[in-house]
């Protein structure tokens, strides 16, 4: 009895690191999914591609930004819109936060813009978040969520 106590204890002591190896792999593997989806995404601005953007997000797709509430329709007519703009946008994500829960992820990070149109460069910081859920091809947006910071 006191040798299968102790074969038992060993196996939990050699199982337990393995699986919360597994699990943790797995969280990463999500959440670096999640930020490569948000870092792309905003790619999507330097050519106003509204196709591409429209294959990262979810057809229920909210931006709230300004104050403002915005459908995926409504984003993909200001791609429309700006489509003749020529602008150059480099971005730096500092991602705070990016928690996994089955299939639904949440990312808090800040991004710092600097878009260059017609010689002049502007610079912009926003505290962000986004949730995602995960779709069949991948994760995808769900919700954006932008506030400038000042």
């Amino acid at each position: 009895m006191i040798r299968t106590l102790k074969f038992n204890l060993m196996k939990a002591i050699l199982i337990i690191p393995l699986l919360i190896c597994y699990v943790v792999s797995g969280q990463s593997k999500d959440s670096i999914a999640i930020a490569q989806l948000i870092i792309n995404d905003y790619k999507t601005f330097n050519n106003w591609d509204y196709k591409k953007h429209v294959q990262h997000c979810q057809p229920h797709y909210i931006l709230i930004e300004n104050g403002d509430i915005m459908s995926l329709q409504d984003e993909v007519n200001y791609f429309r819109k700006n489509a003749h703009r020529s602008i150059k946008r480099t971005d730096q994500f500092n991602f705070f936060s990016i928690r996994v829960q089955r299939n639904f992820g949440y990312a808090i990070y800040e991004l710092e813009s600097t878009i260059e149109e017609d010689g002049k460069s502007k610079f912009y910081k926003w505290t962000e978040s986004a949730i995602c859920e995960k779709a069949a091809r991948g994760w995808k947006l769900a919700l954006i969520h932008s506030t400038v910071v000042k």
